[in-house]
């Protein structure tokens, strides 16, 4: 079996998640950065795994232009999709906003796998934004690890 995990990160939560994925899957294996490459070669591969950070509400714009490039072959493919959400309770909204629903009913598999804030990573707006968030009332909550959807993922796929 064939595997690419096609993933769209910044500041690096949505790769480690990735990177976790592809050492417990068996077949051969592959993670892409779509902010590095864009143009693959899909067609004999037999399981895609799309995964991105969320930002203000979005997933990275290059993870958008390559479902809207892409779309008729994702939806020949087993599909699973993980964000990587730090506001558990964002996450259907975020999914409904940013995925067309045909894939969102095509994914066998649908995770939020939780996010990540190294503030020592981010630029200046997005410490500012941070700091603003961290006020409210949402953002004062310890952000949660989900570690056993990892699992769950993965017991998907090498089923």
């Amino acid at each position: 079996m064939k595997t690419r995990i096609l993933y769209a990160s910044s500041y690096g939560y949505a790769k480690e998640m990735a990177e976790q994925l592809s050492v417990g899957l068996s077949g051969e294996v592959q993670c892409v950065n779509l902010n590095v490459k864009q143009n693959l070669d899909l067609n004999d591969v037999d399981t895609i795994v799309l995964g991105s950070s969320i930002y203000v509400g979005q997933i990275h714009k290059s993870m958008k232009e390559f479902i809207k490039v892409n779309h008729d072959l994702l939806l020949k493919k087993r599909l699973v999709i993980y964000l990587c959400c730090a506001f558990e309770h964002e996450f259907e909204n975020h999914l409904k906003n940013n995925f067309p629903l045909e894939l969102l009913e095509h994914a066998s598999m649908i995770q939020n796998l939780s996010g990540a804030i190294d503030k020592s990573k981010l630029n200046f707006g997005y410490k500012m934004m941070v700091s603003m968030i961290e006020k409210t009332e949402a953002g004062k909550k310890p952000i949660l690890r989900y570690d056993d959807r990892i699992q769950t993922i993965l017991s998907h796929l090498n089923t």
